[in-house]
């Protein structure tokens, strides 16, 4: 069998499999209803408050701002529309 810590190692690998693929289908259940700013900034606050701990605050900021930049990026410098959302 595994040891301890490998088995620890294994649970957590699964959790985070298991964390990205919900992320996943939350996007593309969501991204027509929400919109992509809204439905993004959920998932990358999700993704990135496990791992920064105590940095909740920073993690939050960090992913509205890196969503903002690539809703920037992609709308006005690319000119690719993103889903607006049917809520908004």
């Amino acid at each position: 069998g595994l040891s301890s810590a490998a088995s620890d190692v294994y649970k957590r690998q699964l959790f985070s499999l298991a964390v990205v693929i919900a992320a996943v289908v939350f996007y593309i259940a969501f991204v027509d209803v929400l919109g992509f700013v809204v439905t993004s900034s959920l998932i990358v606050v999700a993704l990135l408050v496990p791992f920064l701990g105590q940095r909740r605050l920073m993690a939050s900021l960090a992913a509205i701002a890196a969503v903002a930049g690539i809703y920037y990026l992609f709308s006005a410098i690319l000119l690719v529309p993103l889903p607006s959302g049917s809520l908004f």
